[in-house]
C-alpha cells in the first residue's frame, strides 16, 4: 500500500511547485483513506513514473475512499485553489469511493484520469471514477473543476447502487465519452 490516511485534516501532496508526490508501483492502492475526513489530495502523480511518461501501476485503485470517509477533496476545490492529480495506469479504478452511503460529501474535481502528461493513453484497468455513496460531487461548476476521464479500460464514470444514490451524486463539467481512433483523447474531452 502506498499512502494510508485514517484521521482527519491531512494533506497528500499540495498545490505549490514540487509539493506533489509520485505514488506508484505499490502492491495495493496508491492512496487509501479509511474513515478519514477533511483530507486534501492534490498535485500527485498516481500510477505513473516520475516523468509521467509511462505507467508504473499500483496493484489496486489509484485513490480509494473506504469505511465512512467524508468531506475529502481530491483535486481542486474552488476557482484558483489547488491543482488536480494525474491518476493513470493503475490496475483498479483511478478513483474509487466504495463504502456506499457511508462515503459522503466528497469532491473529485480537476483530475486527469487515463492519460499521462503528454496526453498519451495510460488506462486504469477497472475504469476512471467509481462512486458508491451519498452527496458526492464529480466535477464542478467552473472550468478547472473538470475531470478529464479518457482511455480507461472500462467505464469512465460509474455511479453505484442502490439506484437512489444516483440522485445525490453530481457529475458536472466532466466529459466522459469515447474518442474516434484518429483523434487524440484531449481533442474529445
Amino acid at each position: 500500500m502506498g499512502v494510508v490516511v485514517t484521521g482527519s485534516g491531512s494533506s497528500v501532496g499540495g498545490s505549490a511547485a514540487g509539493a506533489g508526490n509520485v505514488i506508484s508501483g505499490n502492491t495495493s492502492h496508491g492512496v487509501s483513506l479509511g474513515g478519514a475526513s477533511n483530507v486534501v489530495i492534490q498535485g500527485n502523480l498516481i500510477g505513473l513514473t516520475a516523468d509521467s511518461s509511462a505507467a508504473l501501476a499500483n496493484g489496486g485503485d489509484g485513490i480509494r475512499l473506504d469505511t465512512a470517509s467524508s468531506s475529502n477533496i481530491l483535486g481542486v476545490a474552488a476557482i484558483g485553489t489547488g491543482v488536480g492529480n494525474t491518476i493513470s495506469g493503475n490496475i483498479g479504478y483511478g478513483v474509487n469511493l466504495v463504502s456506499g452511503a457511508s462515503d459522503s460529501d466528497n469532491l473529485v474535481a480537476g483530475n486527469l484520469l487515463g492519460l499521462d502528461g503528454s496526453n498519451d493513453l495510460r488506462p486504469n484497468g477497472a475504469g476512471g471514477i467509481a462512486v458508491d455513496g451519498l452527496n458526492n460531487t464529480v466535477g464542478g461548476t467552473f472550468a478547472a473543476a473538470r475531470n478529464v476521464v479518457s482511455g480507461n479500460s472500462q467505464a469512465g464514470l460509474t455511479v453505484g447502487s442502490p439506484r437512489w444514490w444516483w440522485a445525490t451524486t453530481l457529475a458536472r463539467t466532466s466529459p466522459v465519452r469515447p474518442c474516434p481512433a484518429a483523434r487524440r483523447p484531449t481533442e474529445c474531452c
